[in-house]
Formats: structure tokens, C-alpha cells, sequence
């Protein structure tokens, strides 16, 4: 992956109070969240799925332990990036909202910024095109 080994202890807290955030924001229903960083070292990508209801979230804890380490580098300033949440409803609808990663931050994405991140190749910048009957939102704010 090229990542620095152990990203300091402050990215750490603070990259596991994110991902509890993004828990929250995401709701109930099934969750796939897809993240990607560039930096001098390289390029490394990271996806986790979970499941959430009420009162209960089904998720790998690898998975989990993966996305903090994800979310420290990301908050080292060191690496650009973002990352995307596709959510599957219960009442059989889908939407999509992101993030991005700069100045150390996981600043929310606007529904149309969430649009072209979700629709354009990452590496190519090619227009992928809109699946039909997804819904693209403005993410929530989940920095501190």
C-alpha cells in the first residue's frame, strides 16, 4: 500500500470517533462504504459492508479495525482522497453520498459533488454514467 506504518495516536482517536459517526449517519439498512487515498507513497483503496438496524450493527471487525486505519491515514493530511457510502433501504431504495478527505478533514460532499465522484472513473476521470433509480444526497457532517 506505501502507507506510513503507524499514523500518530491522535489519528487514530480521532479516526475511530469518524467512523462512529459515519455509523450513525448512515441509518438502518445495508451499507457499503468505499474509500480511496493518493499520496507520494502510492495509491490504496479499502471497502467495509455492514448491516444496521435500530439497535444493532453487523460488521467485520477487520473490516472495522481496516477503515480506522484508513480514516488515520486520511486525517494525517498526508494523502488526498474520499470516500463513498452506497446505503440499500428497507423499503427497496438506494442512495449514495461522499466524502472528502483534505486538510486532515472528512468534508461532506453536495448531492452533485457525490454524483461525479460516484459516476466518474477515479483514476481515468471517464464518465461511468448514472444508474437509474439511485439517489444521490448531500452527505451529513460527520468531522468533528
Amino acid at each position: 500500500m506505501g502507507f506510513p506504518p503507524n499514523p500518530p495516536y491522535e489519528h487514530y482517536e480521532r479516526s475511530i470517533y469518524l467512523f462512529q459517526r459515519l455509523l450513525e449517519s448512515a441509518g438502518t439498512g445495508t451499507h457499503h462504504v468505499a474509500m480511496l487515498l493518493v499520496g507520494d507513497a502510492g495509491v490504496a483503496d479499502n471497502t467495509i459492508r455492514f448491516t444496521q438496524d435500530e439497535e444493532h450493527v453487523a460488521i467485520s471487525p477487520a473490516e472495522a479495525v481496516n477503515a480506522c486505519y484508513m480514516l488515520a491515514v486520511a486525517l494525517s493530511s498526508e494523502y488526498v482522497g474520499g470516500m463513498v457510502m452506497r446505503s440499500y433501504h428497507r423499503d427497496g431504495k438506494e442512495s449514495v453520498c461522499g466524502w472528502r478527505f483534505e486538510d486532515g478533514e472528512a468534508r461532506p460532499m453536495n448531492r452533485a459533488e457525490a454524483f461525479d465522484a460516484y459516476c466518474s472513473d477515479p483514476f481515468t476521470g471517464e464518465i461511468t454514467g448514472p444508474e437509474p433509480g439511485l439517489e444521490y444526497r448531500d452527505a451529513p457532517v460527520i468531522h468533528l
